[in-house]
């Protein structure tokens, strides 16, 4: 009785140290879940923005075209500095009109990226991990594109 009690909690530990390796690293506005770990080798950018930010606001539809430009060649994510519900984030988006994902969970547990001092803020992560920013200040698609490519040039440079 008490080996078969001591295969089932090994298979209960399995279980769970299984199901913990596959958990998202963080959600999406609308419910999406994205590993970061499915996206090794990738180039990401993460943008800090708030409701209560107006270049944040303003610098919208570039970032609209920014992502069209890029959709494919590297992932973008948008966070909100303020800890907003789901629910509350949908809201924002879509009033806004933000056609890019929103992470809906705080994913600084899981990225090495502080908390920017000053917002509208964009960090670059390279597929090595390495981070680069934050470019703070409102961007516009012409000036994302180029800090995309001055920073994968010199981190192709030092290959």
């Amino acid at each position: 009785m008490k080996r078969i009690s001591f295969l089932c909690l090994r298979y209960l530990i399995l279980i769970g140290l299984l199901s913990a390796c596959s958990r998202p690293d963080f959600n999406l506005v609308g419910g999406d879940s994205v590993r970061l770990t499915d996206h090794q080798g990738q180039w990401i950018i993460i943008n800090y923005w708030a409701e209560w930010c107006k270049p944040c606001l303003e610098e919208v539809p570039e970032l609209n075209e920014f992502y069209a430009q890029v959709d494919g060649k590297l992932l973008f994510y948008s966070i909100s500095y303020d800890k907003d519900s789901n629910k509350a984030l949908a809201e924002q988006k879509k009033k806004y009109g933000m056609e890019y994902p929103i992470i809906a969970t705080d994913p600084a547990p899981r990225i090495n990226i502080p908390r920017p001092a000053a917002l509208p803020a964009n960090y670059l992560i390279a597929p090595d991990g390495k981070t680069y920013g934050p470019v703070l200040g409102p961007q516009d698609a012409e000036s994302m594109v180029t800090m995309f490519e001055k920073h994968q040039q010199d981190w192709l440079s030092a290959r």
